[in-house]
């Protein structure tokens, strides 16, 4: 008898009537009250529901559009390297001189190396593992660094704290 005058003083204190109670507190108050024969009737609120919903696929879609933005850059940058790494091979065919010659093959093997980073770091990215991407840009040369825009730097950043 205690126990059934408990639950009735705790929903008179609420002072709503059950059906106007939302689903939570529905929820709420038969886990208070395990010996309650009050049944749920309250349905979920599907405008908050939905609201939610929505808001989770324009944050999706905005962090979809930086990544494509920060790998359209990492883009740029490989064709930068590309055609300086055609260049210096036009230009070694034409060279003569030995020490030239291997001067220019040092070059096209590094920018080949920073070609390579690149693409690492662009698939990192695409595979949402940026603290490996940051990690590896962090691991180039000043050089190398230098060759990538300032923005995926911040988004690295951001993206790791």
């Amino acid at each position: 008898m205690k126990h059934i005058a408990m639950i009735q003083s705790e929903f008179l204190k609420e002072a709503r009537e059950w059906d106007d109670m939302s689903l939570e507190d529905q929820k709420g108050y038969l886990k208070r009250h395990p010996k309650s024969k009050r049944k749920l009737t309250a349905k979920p609120d599907k405008k908050k529901n939905v609201k939610d919903k929505l808001d989770a696929k324009k944050t999706k879609t905005k962090e979809k559009e930086k990544v494509k933005a920060i790998t359209g850059g990492i883009d740029r940058v490989i064709k930068r390297l590309e055609k300086r790494v055609t260049k210096d091979k036009k230009q070694l065919k034409k060279e003569t001189d030995q020490n030239e010659k291997e001067s220019l093959k040092d070059m096209i093997e590094m920018y080949e190396g920073d070609i390579s980073d690149a693409e690492t770091i662009k698939s990192r990215i695409k595979s949402g593992d940026f603290s490996g991407a940051h990690n590896k840009l962090r691991m180039l040369d000043t050089a190398a660094r230098e060759e990538f825009p300032a923005s995926l730097f911040n988004f690295l950043e951001k993206a790791n704290k």
